[in-house]
């Protein structure tokens, strides 16, 4: 069990920061599912994956189809090589955003891991000693002993709602 005396995380966001980032999302969602598809499963399934060696031979295409490579192409292939530098820039740009955006969420994941286990160990804490000063009578314990104590009872099953007090 975690220290609790141990506060590695003691913030949140304010009023602000959360508009901020509610503007900065739609902004950004605008941009980038304006570009982006969607895929069911199975046109997911259908696709090729995205391999090093099947990138590395689409940018590698991309340097052939000079305009003497692409003068060697049928008209009709040839038109297709600006989709192509456009596909392998989309990708790469992409990339970028992938990994910054999983840079974000590992963040925010390991971050709620502490929390998490911050919080539950306060809340061990206040139970225990609820439950101290039930057995000893002091008035309004038990009641709060009472309302905590479920999570010990059938793992937590059938848990009264949160009360908002």
């Amino acid at each position: 069990m975690s220290n609790i005396t141990v506060n590695r995380v003691s913030t949140t966001l304010t009023a602000t920061e959360q508009t901020n980032l509610n503007t900065i999302k739609a902004n950004y969602v605008a941009v980038i599912d304006s570009k982006c598809v969607t895929l069911t499963k199975d046109q997911e399934d259908g696709l090729k994956g995205v391999k090093v060696e099947n990138l590395a031979f689409a940018q590698n295409t991309v340097k052939a189809n000079d305009a003497e490579g692409v003068a060697m192409m049928p008209p009709s292939i040839a038109a297709f090589a600006p989709e192509l530098v456009k596909d392998v820039t989309f990708f790469d740009q992409l990339d970028i955003e992938e990994k910054w955006l999983e840079g974000r969420l590992l963040k925010i994941i390991q971050t709620k891991k502490v929390i998490a286990d911050e919080m539950y160990n306060i809340a061990l804490k206040f139970y225990g000693i609820y439950e101290t000063l039930a057995a000893a009578g002091v008035p309004g314990a038990q009641a709060r002993y009472d309302q905590l104590k479920y999570r010990f009872e059938n793992n937590g099953a059938g848990r009264p709602p949160i009360d908002e007090k």
